[in-house]
């Protein structure tokens, strides 16, 4: 079992990723979980000087790391970025990173890498309490504070990564001297049963000619199951009185409420993120309730066709929102514009494609286990052999269009390359029959 985990988190993360051990606070909740020495924390920056031990993960989200741990898989999260001209750098003890204040992330303010202190407190309080709830979530281990950190401060990423272009490492230093602010810094730390995500298994079955390679009818009842599974358990959050984590904002909403926050195992589904998470006290915060459930259904969903179906679906959209239609002009073309839209809002949507038909299975599962508050179960061996196999077709997916191996998700980027790209029919024909001997029958 152990083997087959390595290797799928091998096929969707890449190679693993390095990390150190540096001075900081660890504030515990289970400090036989925690496996460092409990004065020092990890951390992932550039490092001009210092000299420190290498240690190896598996990279997370690009800012954590996890790596196998007693029966489960150990999460030090927000820990710095691996990589890249946005890397932070740790010097004379001192991280030194970038604060977003108007950043189009979680709660909209960022420390870059690193959640801050407060994030990290709510964060571990959210989690422990859905874990002494008994809800399917992460285990709570703790959170480690670091003791000296300096930023400078950008409205959001654009802005960051115009300013890093144009300047050269000795220089981004020399204002850190000199502009740099004393801030806060935290990192968090869990035990996870896993940390496969269940947008990341979905490119798999964006693979060309999926029907050739595998089983349809097995793939949209493994999608209801993952729906169902994952539905279910926003609904028993909602249930207890937690908001996984959605906010309004005056350009709309934010929110944690995705398939990236959902962890896929063999067996089962689990919830993780919580540091938007909050209490339900108030009507606005009831009706998040529901705007927490469309949000699952196509935030971060890659399959095609997602918003199309929460539209089609969605029970409380009027004639009333619908766009005013001028039959005067061309009464002909209005009046079939007129008719899809009605479709649209009376809860129909033909799906266009295969791939559309295995979102609509997806989403199927999802109101499903929402609202009948049950998992649409399938046989284990499908869940295992679905996950093996979809591990195996993301990996080949991101080779066929030459994405970075251990990106994670990209959904925007690989639609625009799927559009534009024309794959050679010999070379797809052969990596087809290559595919058919490989994977899981």
């Amino acid at each position: 079992m152990i083997e087959v985990e390595e290797e799928i988190m091998l096929r969707l993360r890449g190679g693993k990723v390095a990390y150190h051990l540096v001075d900081g606070e660890t504030i515990l909740i289970d400090a036989g979980l925690y496996p460092f020495d409990k004065s020092k924390i990890p951390i992932q920056c550039k490092l001009p000087e210092e000299k420190l031990e290498e240690k190896f993960g598996y990279t997370s989200g690009n800012r954590s790391v996890v790596f196998r741990f007693g029966d489960g898989w150990f999460k030090a999260k927000a820990i710095g970025i691996p990589s890249g001209v946005s890397q932070p750098i740790y010097r004379r003890r001192i991280v030194h990173t970038y604060y977003l204040y108007n950043a189009f992330i979680g709660s909209g303010r960022v420390v870059w890498g690193f959640m801050t202190i407060g994030e990290a407190e709510r964060e571990i309080y959210w989690m422990n309490k859905a874990w002494e709830l008994d809800l399917p979530a992460t285990r709570p281990i703790g959170i480690g504070v670091y003791p000296k950190v300096k930023i400078l401060e950008f409205p959001n990423r654009h802005a960051l990564f115009n300013f890093l272009r144009a300047k050269s490492r000795d220089e981004v230093l020399n204002l850190f001297e000199c502009d740099g602010k004393n801030a806060g810094a935290a990192c968090l730390f869990s035990l996870e049963p896993g940390d496969v995500r269940a947008d990341e298994i979905l490119y798999g079955l964006l693979f060309p000619r999926i029907d050739e390679l595998m089983d349809l009818e097995e793939c949209k009842a493994y999608l209801r199951w993952l729906g169902s599974s994952c539905a279910y358990n926003l609904r028993l959050h909602h249930n207890s009185g937690i908001l996984h984590g959605t906010i309004r904002r005056e350009d709309g909403l934010m929110t944690n409420s995705h398939l990236a926050n959902h962890i896929v195992g063999f067996e089962k589904t689990w919830v993780t993120d919580y540091h938007m998470a909050s209490e339900i006290r108030s009507r606005a915060e009831e009706k998040l309730k529901l705007e927490e459930y469309y949000c699952l259904w196509h935030v971060m969903n890659p399959l095609p066709a997602a918003s199309l179906l929460v539209r089609a679906r969605r029970r409380r959209i009027s004639l009333l929102e619908l766009p005013q239609i001028q039959f005067e002009v061309a009464p002909y073309k209005s009046f079939y514009v007129w008719e899809n839209i009605m479709k649209i809002h009376a809860g129909l949507y033909s799906p266009a494609s295969i791939y559309e038909e295995l979102t609509a299975s997806l989403i199927d599962g999802m109101e499903y286990g929402y609202n009948r508050g049950k998992v649409l179960e399938v046989e284990r061996k499908l869940k295992r052999k679905m996950l093996i196999n979809l591990s195996i077709l993301k990996e080949e997916l991101w080779n066929l269009y030459g994405l970075p191996k251990g990106m994670q998700r990209g959904v925007e980027v690989l639609r625009n390359l799927m559009r534009v790209k024309k794959l050679d029919e010999d070379y797809l024909n052969r990596k087809i029959l290559e595919l058919k001997e490989i994977l899981c029958v």
